[in-house]
């Protein structure tokens, strides 16, 4: 595959966060799910397909072993290198294993599992006045549902709830560079991360090890799940 005839598009790719096509060099990304991901995932799901298409690959451990050795060759700064070195081995498990599928089908469905208001807070906080133009309700509101969704998301996904909290609340406009910063000006924040720690019975920064992936029954089960969950959400808002 020639380098200038790979391109990409926004599309319908149904549960799909991103496919290629090897015949024509498309790589087609999720018009809904795709942008709602952060910058470095993002930018780590295109060089995935990327390298599927330029070294003619199918097979996916070997793409993501090319994948992760560009993904970090990325890095504009030795910090931003030492941040994404650090994205990959936690997304993985252990240092350049490739990222986690179920980490990103995690992380894609996080904010499509939100309650009704705080999906629609979500959306204006990204937008419009940004996180600290809401109200101080609707940032509560938007805190405790995007912990509460993060620890199910991180569930069997080799990454923390944290993590996923925090690729979804650094897209809102205005926030601070990073999730200490943010929680530092966030206080009211702790007691919920704490409530939500007890209940579930883990760190809000630890991830957990993935122990059913491997299952084919269960790749399936999570993706049909997210499916219909989207299908819910899309269902809600709409007869309001």
């Amino acid at each position: 595959m020639e380098i200038n005839k790979i391109h990409s598009q926004f599309t319908d790719t149904g549960h799909w966060l991103a496919r290629c096509n090897h015949d024509t060099g498309l790589i087609e990304l999720n018009r809904r799910d795709y942008p709602r991901l952060s910058p470095m995932m993002q930018d780590y799901i295109w060089v995935h397909e990327y390298v599927h298409l330029l070294y003619n690959i199918y097979d996916e451990a070997q793409t993501n072993a090319i994948a992760d050795k560009i993904f970090i060759s990325r890095a504009k700064t030795p910090a931003e290198r030492i941040e994404r070195e650090a994205f990959v081995q936690n997304s993985g498990g252990e240092p350049m294993s490739g990222i986690a599928i179920t980490a990103i089908v995690g992380i894609a469905t996080t904010v499509i599992s939100l309650g009704i208001k705080a999906y629609q807070v979500f959306g204006q906080a990204k937008e419009g006045g940004g996180y600290y133009g809401l109200s101080s309700g609707d940032r509560y509101l938007l805190v405790r549902d995007l912990v509460s969704a993060s620890f199910v998301a991180a569930k069997n996904s080799g990454v923390s709830p944290q993590a996923v909290f925090w690729s979804q609340m650094s897209q809102c406009a205005g926030v601070e560079q990073d999730y200490n910063s943010w929680l530092a000006n966030n206080s009211f924040a702790k007691g919920i991360i704490t409530e939500y720690e007890r209940a579930y019975g883990r760190q809000f920064n630890v991830a957990a090890p993935i122990s059913y992936w491997s299952k084919p029954i269960v790749k399936f089960a999570i993706i049909a799940l997210a499916v219909v969950a989207a299908v819910l959400v899309y269902l809600k808002i709409k007869k309001h």
